[in-house]
This record gives structure tokens, sequence and C-alpha cells, in this order.
């Protein structure tokens, strides 16, 4: 199934727009969307451990939509 633009996911790795067949994973008790099983890898070895801070900083504020890779639901 294709979706319109303004309502695919981004990956919550690299950021590309993934238009079906997304992954979906659980990481720090988050439902979150890659585009590929590296991109998975990346998240849990670089991605969080880098930017841990933001993240959390973003999803105490509430940011958590789509376009930021977080699965809906």
């Amino acid at each position: 199934m294709y979706r319109e633009v303004n309502q695919m996911p981004r990956c919550a790795t690299c950021g590309i727009l993934v238009p079906t067949q997304e992954i979906r994973f659980a990481h720090h008790e988050r439902r979150l969307i890659a585009c590929s099983e590296r991109c998975v890898g990346l998240y849990d070895s670089y991605r969080y451990p880098r930017y841990r801070a933001e993240i959390e900083a973003r999803e105490a504020a509430g940011d958590v939509s789509i376009a930021l890779g977080y699965a809906a639901g």
C-alpha cells in the first residue's frame, strides 16, 4: 500500500521517507520506524547513545510524530 507524501513516516535513524514496508522496532520503550535492518543497528549502536539527551528531551516535550520516525499508535 502506497501513501501520500504527507502521510509517509521517516526513518528514525537516517530520516529518509519510508514509502512502504517499514521495519518497526522497539527501543527505550518507544515504537520506532526504520527503512532497513542496517538502520535499526545504527540506531542502537550510534544514534541513541550519541544523541540520547536530545532524543529524551524531544520525547519529554511530546514531539513523537511519524515525521521523526515514531510509529503511530
